[in-house]
């Protein structure tokens, strides 16, 4: 029996299960392919609003996704919410290591109410650092023209 590809996403968990590794998982399960995931924020939010995130520390982001890489042939790696200047330098230098095949970046600059999550300064380093190592870019409009500044 064949094995499923594995696919790693590295991004923030949503309380309402409307978007981040909940449904990055549901997705990847929807096309057979197996899900991996490292957490970035933990984020309290339902459909109405956006209460409050707790961010993960960017050494535990690289402790979680160094043991998924140690047992898994990661055959893509999607971001999502990377929440912090840290999180997006240190997914940066570890594409820089050649150890993300096929990187899927969705920049998740705005949440789904259209607030602005990161300060211009983020953006600009997501744009320089981590957006010309992606094989896809999967911004929505408003994120498109943070990212077009």
């Amino acid at each position: 029996m064949t094995q499923p590809p594995v696919v790693l996403t590295i991004a923030g968990s949503d309380s309402g299960g409307g978007s981040g590794l909940q449904a990055d998982l549901r997705t990847f399960a929807a096309q057979s392919v197996h899900g991996v995931c490292a957490l970035t924020v933990v984020s309290s939010q339902n459909t109405k609003e956006f209460r409050s995130a707790l961010p993960v520390p960017a050494l535990d982001v690289r402790s979680q996704i160094e043991a998924i890489l140690d047992d898994f042939e990661v055959k893509a790696v999607k971001t999502g919410l990377l929440y912090s200047q840290e999180n997006i330098e240190l997914i940066s230098e570890m594409a820089d290591a050649d150890l993300f095949p096929s990187l899927i970046i969705d920049p998740v600059i705005v949440n789904r109410h259209g607030e602005l999550l990161y300060e211009s300064q983020t953006i600009e380093l997501m744009r320089r650092r981590l957006i010309p190592k992606s094989l896809v870019l999967t911004p929505n409009h408003l994120e498109a023209m943070h990212i077009l500044g």
